[in-house]
């Protein structure tokens, strides 16, 4: 069984009670962080059962602030406990989080980062989790991500807008949580900027044939959904959602 913790399901600008982007992948064999937004801490804690030195793996799809800025909080209890933390990440990451912890002024605990690089067409094992990577359709380096833990198959989109790698890599994964973050009416706009609408979600999900779709990265507004053969999971901040492998 895999249990997937939202932690924070917003973008940059969204309704506050939502938090910013993260999610914690939890298997038999690994604990992963994937991307970890403003307040994912108290998050963490409040929704899990879990601290910093229960996480295996920290992954950060790219830098925008909704993606990275609750890291240095993360390392400040890493160092409260004494652990280290291990990063996954393009080397654009590594340089952000090395130049955001010195704006914060704790470039020391770049020490507790243990940063293993991955690139945009890559894959690496988190312990038993096997990650694959493509690059996002997004204005500066980002990655899009690929699961697999013991059978089931977690696919995540991060910020883009729609990429046919990304569909082709995902293609009967067990569950896609992917953005959401313009209505259907704002397509150009989002196209401007990297994102995905509710409607691109969809057909992604549907041409990719996942079992099941999750919206995240949402903006201020209430979602409007369409109709779609692939079932949708509503959740909200906290909410778990727990998938076994179908035999």
């Amino acid at each position: 069984m895999v249990k997937l913790f939202f932690l924070g399901l917003g973008g940059w600008a969204s309704n506050p009670f939502m938090n910013h982007t993260s999610v914690l992948l939890v298997s038999e064999c690994s604990r992963v962080l994937i991307d970890v937004g403003e307040c994912t801490y108290s998050s963490l804690r409040m929704c899990t059962p879990y601290d910093v030195k229960d996480l295996d793996y920290v992954v950060i799809t790219h830098r925008h602030g909704d993606h990275i800025l609750g890291l240095p909080t993360i390392l400040q209890h890493a160092r409260r406990l004494g652990t280290k933390v291990r990063v996954v990440g393009l080397n654009d990451v590594y340089d952000a989080i090395k130049e955001l912890l010195r704006s914060v002024g704790i470039p020391n605990y770049s020490s507790i980062v243990e940063f293993t690089v991955v690139d945009s067409r890559g894959k690496l094992w988190l312990d038993r989790i096997a990650l694959t990577t493509v690059s996002a359709s997004h204005p500066i380096p980002a990655l899009m991500f690929r699961f697999d833990v013991d059978g089931i198959c977690i696919a995540y989109s991060g910020d883009s807008s729609p990429n046919q790698d990304f569909v082709d890599l995902i293609r009967g994964c067990d569950v896609l949580i992917h953005e959401a973050s313009f209505e259907d009416e704002f397509r150009d706009e989002a196209l401007r900027h990297g994102h995905s609408t509710v409607g691109d979600a969809v057909r992604i999900a549907e041409e990719a044939g996942v079992r099941r779709l999750v919206f995240i990265h949402r903006d201020l507004n209430p979602l409007t959904l369409r109709s779609t053969s692939v079932p949708i999971v509503l959740v909200h901040r906290c909410d778990v959602l727990e998938i076994t492998r179908i035999l």
